[in-house]
């Protein structure tokens, strides 16, 4: 059996990690620093077989053995991201090259060695293994520590061990240590796993170990205690070998030299995965029988200090991926949302599915310029992200989620993870809430920024939408289309938020006195690059928030307007409009631009409807 050892040597604690994986015949492999789970990270820079050396990218080598040899090659795609650090060989820098067995290679401070093993002896016994014990986890829960210092002073250093580990790979490297310090007669501990790919003939193999009093290269796991413990019993199995014996075949767990005893806890992680903690090392004193074996209460401290461990290191990986989880949700979702989800399956709440949404598009106006005139791109950016931090935070505030930014661009939806019953009441207060505070900043700033808000309500695909390689939480669907074209409209008709008929409809529904918002009815359109044909209407703050001038201006006679512009009635529609300009205060008739579209649209017909009218009015442009 050929493998490959993995050496890596943490120049900064003095640390040695190492694993050797029996190496498949003629399949490529690729190794590097990022696991296959790392779903937030490009496909391309994922590895099968990992190394934590910091000096590896994500993935840096693909190899195959082709069963005399090894092609080993430097990650060289995408061309403009490939590995970085070199790979030497024979001395030298080589992108691609052969190895022998025995013979080996570098990456940054990473040695790998190809290794022909001989097959252990695995041979089964003939008789029942004399030197065996297997205690289950039930059985270790309830007996107690026959000397319970030492083990208490190591475990007392993990409080801090969950407090200040960065990653997995710290967390791993800080067990092995409590292990170690625990258990005074172990001079080796380490994860040792059988990986499921390689089917019922797949071997052991350690991915990080730590060792004192023996040399590393020369440590080896036992195949059969690992198979034992972790596929056939699950349960911690301690084994002594007999030194006595002079049957070899009737040895059934192969022993490393030096050591006497080992003891093997599987994990309980993901089923399937068989992985444990295998922890060996020497006797002082002969037992060599099994009734001393029976007595002897220091080993069952052993598996009963090293299955709390198992325990406890699992513990902490499911706080850590539920804490990865939970920041990458904060960052789309409100708290109100994250702690719904916190209760439910995530992977399952986060599968695509429909939904009825509440959609907003918020864009900033005048950000491109600015950066133009400035020439400053990192002080646009800052005051750019400003400005969407603004968004968001109305999005949050209002239990909505955040969609994504798309440039200067802010999308928030309501309706996922749950249904709302007031979530377009919610996406109104956000956006009024969007608009009150742009207006205040333009109060104090007249060059501060200010921007455009659509709001539409329909069904959309909600959930984790993307590639494998990347995606995001967000929504996809006709009405998301429809959000962001009523925002674009909003600089054709010079206002600020323009919403859809439905989410009106409902507005009205919920608020008939206008007490938390008002509206204003706009034309019918055809959004452009879209079939439909929608109502819209610009959303104003009630009176109460609004303008001082705002209760002066005579809105029941552009309803009156609007009305007879769609009928047809153009010659109704005309004087109308042009009324309600007048009356405006030369303020608000120097920023009244809806008026002009319906006066500058009659004006291009001749004032007469075109043929076939049915009040839509076309538009060409985004």
């Amino acid at each position: 059996m050929v493998e490959l050892q993995a050496r890596y040597d943490n120049l900064e604690s003095t640390a040695q990690s190492i694993w050797r994986y029996a190496l498949p015949e003629r399949q490529d492999v690729t190794i590097g620093r990022r696991p296959l789970t790392h779903l937030d990270v490009p496909e391309w820079n994922r590895s099968d077989w990992v190394v934590d050396d910091p000096r590896i990218s994500g993935r840096h080598i693909i190899i195959q053995w082709d069963g005399a040899q090894l092609r080993v090659r430097r990650r060289l795609e995408p061309a403009d991201r490939p590995a970085v650090n070199p790979v030497f060989f024979m001395g030298k820098a080589s992108d691609e090259f052969q190895v022998q067995p025995g013979e080996s290679f570098t990456v940054g401070s990473t040695t790998f060695t190809v290794q022909n093993q001989a097959a252990e002896t695995d041979k089964e016994a003939s008789e029942p293994d004399r030197f065996t014990r297997t205690i289950a986890r039930s059985e270790l829960r309830l007996s107690t520590f026959a000397d319970s210092k030492t083990a208490l002073m190591a475990l007392a250093d993990l409080p801090e061990l969950i407090r200040t580990t960065r990653d997995d790979a710290q967390l791993e490297e800080r067990v092995l240590d409590v292990v170690l310090k625990g258990l005074p007669l172990a001079d080796f501990a380490g994860f040792a796993m059988i990986d499921p790919r390689g089917g019922a003939e797949a071997r052991a193999a350690t991915s990080r170990s730590k060792q004192r009093g023996l040399p590393n290269e020369n440590f080896r796991v036992s195949n059969r205690l690992v198979r034992h413990a972790t596929r056939e019993l699950m349960e911690s199995v301690l084994y002594i070998w007999d030194k006595k014996s002079e049957d070899s075949d009737k040895i059934a767990m192969t022993m490393t030299p030096g050591t006497d005893w080992a003891i093997c806890t599987p994990l309980d992680e993901k089923p399937n995965l068989h992985r444990a903690i295998y922890v060996a090392g020497r006797v002082p004193r002969n037992i060599f029988s099994e009734e001393q074996l029976k007595r002897d209460a220091e080993f069952q401290d052993y598996q009963k200090f090293i299955n709390l461990v198992a325990d406890l290191f699992c513990s902490m990986r499911e706080m850590r991926r539920t804490e990865y989880q939970n920041s990458r949700l904060r960052q789309f979702l409100p708290r109100r949302m994250v702690a719904m989800l916190e209760q439910q399956d995530l992977e399952e709440k986060l599968k695509p599915r429909m939904a009825d949404v509440t959609a907003l598009f918020c864009d900033l106006r005048g950000s491109s310029q600015f950066a133009q005139d400035t020439g400053d791109m990192l002080a646009s950016w800052k005051r750019m992200s400003a400005a969407l931090d603004i968004m968001t935070s109305a999005i949050h505030e209002n239990d909505g989620v955040i969609g994504g930014l798309q440039g200067d661009a802010a999308v928030g939806f309501w309706g996922w993870p749950a249904t709302l019953a007031d979530q377009v009441d919610r996406a109104i207060r956000a956006a009024l809430g969007i608009r009150k505070v742009f207006a205040r900043n333009r109060e104090l700033n007249d060059t501060a920024f200010n921007c455009g808000i659509g709001l539409a309500h329909g069904s959309a695909v909600v959930g984790k939408l993307g590639t494998y390689d990347q995606f995001k939480l967000d929504a996809y669907g006709p009405v998301m289309n429809l959000a962001a074209r009523l925002e674009s409209l909003t600089k054709v008709y010079g206002v600020q938020i323009l919403i859809d008929d439905t989410v009106a409809a409902r507005l009205e529904k919920a608020d008939p006195e206008s007490s938390r918002a008002r509206l204003r009815s706009l034309a019918k359109v055809r959004p452009a690059g879209m079939t439909v044909r929608v109502p819209i209407f610009e959303l104003m703050p009630p009176l109460m928030d609004a303008d001082p001038d705002e209760s002066s201006i005579p809105y029941h006679v552009w309803e009156a307007a609007v009305k007879a512009f769609v009928s047809g009635n153009w010659a109704s529609a005309r004087p109308r409009f042009e009324r309600f300009v007048n009356a405006l205060s030369e303020r608000r008739a120097a920023t009244e631009k809806a008026a002009h579209v319906f006066l500058g649209f009659m004006d291009r017909h001749q004032s007469k409807p075109p043929e076939g009218w049915d009040g839509t009015i076309e538009m060409d442009a985004k």
